[in-house]
């Protein structure tokens, strides 16, 4: 395969990687709890597993990376939503308990 044509497959398979990862994270990704680490132990797995099989082929290395990029980056975004979660701050109302008091007195 030349320099170009593998440059072009590279390309449109990063695109429709993107595209396949934002409409399972709109339909499907959302809805699932699941712990983030277990996550990321999947992607290592599918990451490191390979490389001891010893399997070759274009099909099998662009199905490999694809789906470890997916799930990389499924735990980029819970780790994100985790953090968004600890961070929120909610601002209470300080009690005024001599407001009733003054009302009565000005009266």
């Amino acid at each position: 395969m030349s320099t170009t044509w593998w440059v072009i497959y590279t390309i449109a398979f990063s695109l429709i990687l993107f595209f396949a990862y934002t409409v399972l994270k709109v339909y499907l990704l959302q809805k699932l709890k699941v712990n983030r680490w277990i996550i990321f132990t999947l992607a290592l797995i599918v990451l490191i597993v390979p490389s001891f099989l010893r399997l070759n082929g274009m099909v099998w290395v662009s199905v490999q990376s694809g789906l470890f990029v997916m799930l990389f980056l499924w735990f980029m975004d819970l780790t994100k939503l985790q953090k968004a979660k600890e961070k929120e701050i909610k601002i209470k109302p300080k009690a005024k308990p001599n407001r009733v008091k003054n009302k009565e007195d000005k009266k």
